[in-house]
Order: structure tokens, then sequence, then C-alpha cells
């Protein structure tokens, strides 16, 4: 699961709007994210890489969460796994 927190989230929303209205920061964002998080405040540890990937409408990409420990998560609570609803076209 991933280590983002509410305000990051919001951030993180941020960024994906300017990717989408200016092509410029999408292009810098898809080769140096670590760089435009850290611009927008949302840390990033060192040992942890960045991937940006890009839908398109021939090409999807599915995000597997890494699987959480047992006592994270139970049976009932599959919805609520970070991407178990993020399928969008």
């Amino acid at each position: 699961m991933n280590n983002f927190g509410r305000d990051d989230g919001i951030k993180m929303g941020q960024i994906v709007a300017r990717c989408w209205s200016d092509e410029d920061f999408k292009e810098k964002f898809k080769a140096d994210p670590k760089s435009v998080l850290k611009e927008y405040e949302v840390e990033v540890p060192g040992d942890i890489d960045i991937e940006i990937l890009e839908n398109s409408e021939s090409k999807q990409y599915f995000l597997l969460p890494s699987s959480p420990l047992e006592a994270e998560i139970g049976a009932g609570d599959v919805n609520q796994v970070y991407g178990a609803n993020s399928w969008c076209r």
C-alpha cells in the first residue's frame, strides 16, 4: 500500500490536473517525478523509485498494489485497497 497521506493525495491531484493542462510540466514530471513531488512538498524516501505511466486510448495500465499484511486488512475491506476502484476510461 502507498505511504502517502491525505494531504499528499490532494497535492498529487493538483499535479495530475497540471499535467493535463501543461504539456511541458507533464514532460518534466515524467522525466523527474521526485523533483516535481518535492516542489509540491510530497516527500519520497530516497530508496523509492517512481515511474510515471500514462494511459492512452490504446493502452491502459492496471495498478497492482503490494499485498498488505493480513493484520492490516480483512476480506471485507477489499474495496478500501488503494486502486481497487481506480479503473476508468
